[in-house]
């Protein structure tokens, strides 16, 4: 009984001491010099596109077809736990694919 309560005692122990270390960092006003207000505005270069490369409008573009495809399925919670599986795979697939062969300068 006392090795369990040892067990669990360590990892609650540490537990405590270190939200009672970081109360003064929580309790301390935080600020950037930064901020701004209201929303950021996005722009681009001279209102020129970015750049971008075959492979990766290839895989942007398998990726929203594939959402397309499935967004209403998902909306009106009709999928099920492994068709939800097949598209996040999909998205994998296609986010390493752009990782692997996206050449941008």
């Amino acid at each position: 009984m006392f090795i369990q309560w040892k067990i669990i005692d360590t990892p609650l122990s540490t537990t405590a001491l270190l939200s009672v270390g970081a109360l003064p960092a929580l309790t301390q006003g935080h600020a950037h010099s930064n901020e701004t207000k209201g929303p950021v505005q996005l722009t681009l270069d001279n209102d020129q596109k970015w750049a971008t490369d075959d492979n990766l409008h290839q895989g942007i573009s398998h990726i929203r077809v594939a959402m397309i495809v499935e967004l209403p399925s998902v909306q009106a919670d009709q999928t099920t736990i492994e068709q939800h599986w097949v598209l996040a795979q999909k998205t994998s697939d296609k986010i390493a694919f752009k990782m692997r062969n996206c050449r941008l300068d």
